[in-house]
């Protein structure tokens, strides 16, 4: 009798564990960013959303993510698991899909989470914000 009610446990739990949808397991909240000074409406806007100091350094994107601004000038990321976060985009003015370089300083428009300028390359500590709550990010495009 104890090895069948054991069987059942155990078969209830992994079944609750492949049933139940996995965003039901964690917090996730929706992340909503609005770009500003977008400097033309007919080129892209490139989204790179990093989940770690790692990442961020090793440049290992977590999630892209494009958007054209002559039909938004927003993005909408649904679901993302609570944490921290960084993001960097920038504005491909001359489609080549990367940030083009004036000697050190970019030569594109681009952007921080957090908006900040700095000389030099960002840093996460610059970058870094809490996702735990749904949220809107304003990204003024430099």
């Amino acid at each position: 009798m104890k090895d069948l009610l054991t069987i059942i446990l155990v078969a209830f739990g992994y079944f609750g564990y492949f049933v139940i949808p996995q965003t039901a397991m964690y917090k996730t909240f929706n992340l909503e960013i609005k770009f500003e000074n977008i400097q033309k409406t007919d080129k892209p806007i490139y989204v790179a959303l990093y989940q770690s100091e790692k990442e961020f350094n090793n440049k290992k994107i977590f999630k892209r993510y494009t958007v054209l601004p002559s039909k938004k000038t927003s993005l909408e990321i649904p679901d993302l698991p609570e944490g921290t976060y960084a993001i960097l985009c920038f504005q491909d003015l001359n489609d080549n899909h990367h940030l083009d370089f004036n000697g050190y300083m970019p030569d594109e428009p681009w952007g921080l989470s957090n908006n900040i300028t700095r000389m030099g390359p960002p840093t996460w500590t610059d970058a870094a914000f809490k996702l735990n709550r749904n949220l809107q990010l304003n990204i003024e495009l430099f």
